[in-house]
């Protein structure tokens, strides 16, 4: 047996009858079997041949990464077309799949036009949107239901960087979708630039695609978990009634003083008083296409979208210049747009029984984006809308949003001209209508706080701080009331006391059970949680203010102490100190301690920090009760 194991058996420390356990146990199991309740860790751990995990440094991680791994297989996993196309049927699914793509396209149209608009760009720009980057996603992406093109959310915080560094010419300000509840600071306070609206969003869609990438490259896609879905769901209510608002003036002709910053949508309220009605029904874009076709409303100074190029976009390169200034604004929108994709392509897979990869998802959409940067497209993102009509109306697999980008392709070549006439509030009216799922979601805090009082308190002020001070920084205080929540969940551990089942070898908690009953002279203390530098304090102050009322106590004053670590999820060093440091004190007042149910994780972390070179080793054992019949078979009570 190597060096390691043999520190693991405990050498000659160990009492001699322990040591016979495990000599005679296999020559005479049914004699051993009471004196195997006697086992400590060590001959535990010698009986049942336990092998310690093989440490790896970084530099072998590194060196091995990626090993037994062929180039192919490399390969498919960087574009997940590959693997999934094997197994298509062209004769079952192709069929679906046009179907559901044509559907999907006819959304993209209208979606398209009405939400590149909340961004101050020309309508053309949500139907690029919907064409460039999903090529570049259906073969990048793992889901294989989601709709990816415009999301109005994403629009949305991406025009507020549009609208806070482009000139403010007529085409951007005088907009007539480009509310001034969309743009991000006064007009007093914006310096002009010679920046045009598209040349901010391509540069707004680069640094987006750029730390998405990144991201995925480190595998840094869990940093989505700190947008649960609570969070998510206050942010997009939210977010949905600076949406709404930015879209009541096109709607009814009011005009509203413009007002940006912080507090931009309760300022005009506050001033003007205006109760503003909400439109109960869509006009088509068809129906209105039409209507302003026939009826001539451009003749009655009705606002239409106007010109359509037809074509593709001249390539042209982002502004580079400009990056540093939105990094900042780029890595919330990266974080924001892939949490809501991660959200939508799970659901998928969980309903379609396949599997999805958060860091491919951050590859497949920072290289899109930063593919669609060159072709005057904004940040793109999935709709849930588009997404539940994809699957429902039979898509399997992405070739649905390959023949989505076919029809599309007609759109941008030859059928975009039809749209010109269609009036500007026609898409407001849409973007209105399109908000009901997201203004839904308000009726879902009753039951998140029933669930969880905290989960209930971020999504209302999540909520609130997004409608009444603004996107970014409503966003910032979810994230940091997050943060707060797991970390105060984190600061205080339980712990309970345990006691004996009579005949048994079961230990529950007291509190609850009052069939347990209390093992003489021995406090059995269930510590349950993770201890770590930022509860160790509170930890051991709990259980010293414990162990001092047991010895005080004159019914059963304590010489023993167990310690159930069952339920510890980890240690730290700060930790390991505060144990050590605990059984000091108790020893100086004649009370030992013992461990028991330590995980080979907790017990790696105590041999690794040299816990046992002042903690004895054979004061560990791997069940409560070998704990307790040792010491009574040793101390005889």
């Amino acid at each position: 047996m190597d060096g390691s194991a043999g520190r693991l058996t405990g050498g000659s420390h160990l009492p001699v009858s322990d040591l016979d356990i495990v000599e005679n146990f296999n020559a005479n199991p049914e004699m051993a079997e009471k004196e195997q309740e006697l086992l400590t860790q060590p001959n535990f751990d010698e009986l049942y041949m336990y092998q310690r995990p093989q440490r790896t440094s970084l530099r072998e991680k590194v060196k091995t990464c990626g090993n037994g791994t062929s180039w192919k297989d490399k390969f498919c996993s960087l574009f997940p077309i590959l693997l999934w196309m094997k197994d298509y049927s062209w004769k079952d699914d192709l069929l679906f799949d046009c179907i559901s793509g044509f559907t999907v396209a006819v959304m993209h149209i209208p979606q398209g036009m009405a939400y590149s608009m909340l961004a101050g760009v020309p309508p053309i720009i949500g139907i690029y949107m919907a064409f460039f980057p999903v090529l570049i996603y259906i073969l990048m992406g793992t889901s294989r239901h989601v709709s990816m093109g415009t999301f109005a959310v994403i629009c949305m915080m991406a025009g507020k960087v549009v609208s806070q560094y482009s000139s403010h010419s007529s085409s951007v300000a005088d907009h007539p979708l480009l509310n001034s509840t969309t743009l991000g600071s006064s007009l007093s306070e914006v310096t002009q630039s010679e920046y045009t609206p598209i040349e901010v969003a391509t540069c707004v869609c680069f640094v987006v695609g750029l730390w998405q990438f990144f991201l995925g490259v480190f595998k840094l896609g869990g940093l989505s978990v700190l947008l649960s879905d609570t969070l998510v769901s206050g942010f997009t209510t939210g977010a949905a009634v600076h949406v709404a608002t930015s879209q009541v003036k096109h709607l009814f002709g009011i005009k509203v003083a413009r007002f940006m910053g912080p507090l931009k949508i309760i300022y005009p309220v506050i001033t003007k008083k205006l109760p503003v009605p909400l439109p109960i029904e869509l006009i088509t874009v068809v129906l209105g296409a039409m209507a302003s076709w026939y009826g001539n409303l451009s003749d009655y100074n009705v606002t239409t979208i106007g010109d359509i190029p037809t074509g593709f976009p001249k390539p042209s390169v982002p502004p580079f210049e400009l990056m540093l200034n939105i990094v900042i604004d780029g890595l919330i929108i990266a974080i924001v747009s892939f949490s809501v994709n991660m959200s939508m392509a799970s659901f998928f897979a969980k309903k379609c029984n396949y599997k999805i990869n958060g860091s491919q998802e951050l590859l497949a959409s920072g290289i899109s984006n930063m593919f669609a940067s060159f072709f005057s497209c904004l940040p793109f993102g999935a709709s849930l809308s588009r997404s539940l009509i994809q699957k429902n109306s039979g898509g399997r697999t992405q070739i649905a949003s390959l023949v989505s980008c076919f029809c599309l392709l007609l759109v941008l070549l030859w059928i975009g001209p039809f749209f010109e006439p269609l009036p500007q509030c026609v898409l407001a009216a849409l973007v209105i209508v399109s908000l009901k799922g997201m203004f839904v979601q308000v009726f879902q805090l009753k039951a998140i706080w029933h669930h969880s009082t905290k989960d209930g308190l971020v999504w209302l002020i999540t909520f609130i701080s997004v409608v009444v001070i603004d996107i970014d920084i409503g966003l910032g205080i979810g994230i940091f009331l997050s943060v707060v929540t797991i970390f105060l969940l984190g600061q205080k551990l339980k712990i309970v006391q345990l006691g004996n089942i009579p005949g048994t070898d079961i230990y529950l908690d007291m509190s609850h059970y009052q069939a347990a009953l209390e093992v003489p002279r021995i406090a059995i203390l269930q510590i349950g949680g993770g201890m770590h530098f930022a509860n160790c304090d509170y930890v051991k102050g709990k259980l010293s203010r414990i162990i001092h009322k047991k010895l005080e106590s004159t019914e059963n004053k304590i010489s023993y102490v167990i310690l159930d670590t069952s339920c510890i999820a980890f240690l730290d060093p700060a930790a390991v100190k505060t144990l050590l440091s605990l059984y000091h004190e108790l020893k100086e007042r004649s009370v030992e301690i013992y461990l028991t149910y330590c995980s080979v994780s907790i017990r790696e972390k105590l041999l690794h920090l040299d816990f046992f070179e002042d903690f004895p080793e054979n004061h560990v054992f791997p069940f409560t009760h070998n704990a307790v019949m040792h010491l009574r078979h040793h101390n005889d009570f």
